[in-house]
């Protein structure tokens, strides 16, 4: 028989080691500390409860997401020690790189992959474009 976990075990905290002071400094200590209170808040019979934890997830999702385009490199330490957060990162990381690869140029520069915050086209290519323009002008007016 399955042996459910008594009062203590459900709520210990998804991170021991967070320090919950500075949640507007470390990358994911706000949104870690939103997906505690919605966890400590959580009742099957509640649809409110299971929304509330939904969107702490995507919360999650969201912030690997913007991680890509940030540069980061690695899961931060404050999600670290928990997979399913790890795992929802992880996932709007990918979604994220994903996103970016299917808008890249053919040259292949760094600031392609960073079409979602204000490059919508590669500087190489526009400026080819450009130069090409000029050409053609030029042609015209000869």
């Amino acid at each position: 028989m399955t042996r459910l976990p008594d009062a203590g075990e459900w709520s210990a905290p998804a991170c021991p080691n967070a320090n919950w002071d500075d949640a507007g400094l470390v990358p994911g200590q706000s949104e870690c500390r939103e997906f505690e209170d919605a966890r400590a808040a959580f009742d099957v019979r509640l649809p409110e409860t299971e929304e509330r934890m939904t969107e702490a997830f995507q919360r999650f999702h969201q912030l690997g997401f913007d991680a890509f385009f940030q540069g980061a490199t690695s899961v931060p330490m404050v999600i670290a020690c928990r997979p399913q957060l790890v795992s929802m990162w992880m996932d709007g990381f990918v979604a994220a790189r994903m996103s970016a690869l299917a808008r890249r140029c053919d040259c292949h520069c760094v600031r392609s992959y960073r079409w979602g915050h204000g490059y919508d086209v590669c500087p190489r290519r526009e400026q080819a474009l450009v130069q090409k323009a000029a050409k053609l002008a030029a042609a015209l007016e000869a």
